[in-house]
This record gives C-alpha cells, structure tokens and sequence, in this order.
C-alpha cells in the first residue's frame, strides 16, 4: 500500500510539473549559452506495457496509428523509419528517419533525427525525443514522450508544435485503443 501510494504522489507531482512546456540551457558548439525549448506530454493507457508498446514500437502497432510503412532495427545506433503517406516507398524523402539512442526494451527508447521530409521545415538534429512506459497498475502503463534540445527560434517553435499536434493525437489515439479495458477507477 506504502509502494502505491508513493507512485501515485510522484505521478501527481510529474503531471503538475507537465503542465508548462520544458525550457533549458545548453552550450552551442561554440561554447556559448543558448536556451533550448520542448515539451513533454503523459497519457494512462489501460494496457499492460509490453502490450503498449508493441502499439507503438513495431510496424503493425505503427500502421495502427497511421504511419503507412515502417522499420526498426531495436539496437543503439539503429534506425526507426516511418513514412505516413501511401504510394511511395520506405526510405524517400518522405520518410522520417531517426536513429535510436539509447532504448530499454519495452520500457524506454531515445531518438534522434537523422532526415525528415521537407515538408517539415528546418532539419533540427540536435532535437532529442524519449519515450517511456511505465506500469502504474495491473493493466495500466503512463506513457511520457519528452522532447528537447530544440533552439529557441520561430522555426523551431513551428515545428515542435506539429511534433507536439502529433504526439498529442497518437496518444490519443492509444488511449481510445485501450479505453474498454479500463474499469470505473482508471477513467
């Protein structure tokens, strides 16, 4: 009881703490102090985490959630290719391409950006995206997606607002996926 009542205090804390997007500081190459932004975003899932997960991080779950193709290689250094758009083939310049990290199968995974369409703008590869899935219950897993180190300009605020758009509707999404499984006290 002591155990659940700890997890509960800290998820509080972490979503209070959530609420604002995420501001830091950070050197340049240069050594000069700039200020990056981000955000993170948390949503319940009531589902185990191995099981969210497999939602999210292999090519049936990714289609599921609207990304047309997709590949990953699960070790550090490997590659997680998505392409949202049909017709066109897995690897063009329609495909975002991120390198992974550092990753704890089934419970955390660190991408970086390597190419993204142009559709999207300026290329930040600098920017770094985690993802982590906690269990909190039997059947329930707190999802977080935290990502940063964008700097502070108007084309990056553009482009992590889209990135925020679309996290936002995948955990949506997933959360709508699972939503039958979760009893009165988990609504």
């Amino acid at each position: 009881m002591y155990n659940k009542l700890i997890k509960i205090a800290l998820l509080a804390v972490a979503i209070g703490a959530l609420s604002n997007p995420i501001a830091a500081s950070a050197n340049d190459t240069d050594g000069n102090r700039q200020e990056t932004i981000g955000f993170a975003i948390e949503e319940m899932v009531c589902a185990p985490a191995s099981e969210v997960w497999d939602a999210v991080f292999t090519p049936q779950g990714m289609k599921q959630l609207g990304m047309a193709q997709s590949s990953i290689d699960y070790r550090v250094g490997g590659m997680l290719m998505r392409r949202v758009g049909e017709g066109g083939k897995l690897g063009d310049d329609q495909t975002i391409v991120t390198r992974i990290i550092s990753i704890d199968y089934g419970r955390m995974i660190s991408l970086v950006p390597v190419t993204t369409p142009k559709i999207y703008g300026k290329f930040f590869p600098e920017a770094v995206s985690t993802y982590y899935y906690t269990p909190i219950g039997e059947n329930q897993t707190l999802v977080r997606v935290a990502t940063g180190n964008f700097p502070s300009t108007d084309e990056a605020r553009a482009l992590l607002g889209l990135s925020k758009d679309g996290t936002r509707k995948a955990l949506d999404t997933l959360r709508l996926k699972y939503l039958d499984r979760c009893t009165k006290d988990t609504k």
